[in-house]
């Protein structure tokens, strides 16, 4: 099986879209699957910058701009973790609670990153006001991130 994610929007609990909207995560990968949504606590994030933290986190994991092998996601105001391990052999392991869900090729695990980052960005991104500054931090970490798997 190889990885699959997804990141939504939950309906806004304001009229008037924001950067600040809930959302959540689901992963599904080679060794299991995990999602954000129907925990107890309450997971969910603000998705919008979840996902800017995710794409610079593991970006900046992969290309070694970080120190070290690992990497902590979690998600903006939640609890929800995920665990990443660069791998001497070039795979990304995700984890959450020493439960391993995937492991896979770097490149493959940020192709999909990419993938579902644009799927979510092509639906959710138009509806929020040009102004919005979760907006503006998504966009620009897109397209850092679009260019560097480009790059690879």
């Amino acid at each position: 099986m190889t990885l699959c994610v997804e990141f939504r929007v939950r309906e806004p609990l304001e009229e008037q879209v924001s950067g600040f909207d809930l959302g959540d995560v689901d992963l599904r990968g080679s060794g299991g699957e995990t999602s954000s949504r129907g925990r107890r606590p309450d997971q969910g994030m603000m998705i919008h910058l979840a996902l800017t933290d995710l794409l610079d986190g593991a970006r900046t994991l992969v290309s070694r701009e970080r120190p070290g092998r690992t990497w902590k996601f979690v998600g903006t105001d939640s609890s929800f973790v995920l665990d990443f391990r660069l791998l001497r052999d070039g795979r990304l392991r995700i984890s959450q609670g020493g439960r391993v869900l995937d492991e896979s090729d770097a490149g493959e695990t940020l192709a999909e990153l990419l993938r579902a980052a644009e799927e979510f960005a092509a639906v959710h991104l138009p509806p929020l006001p040009e102004d919005d500054a979760a907006r503006g931090d998504l966009v620009a970490s897109l397209e850092d991130f679009r260019a560097y798997v480009a790059g690879r």
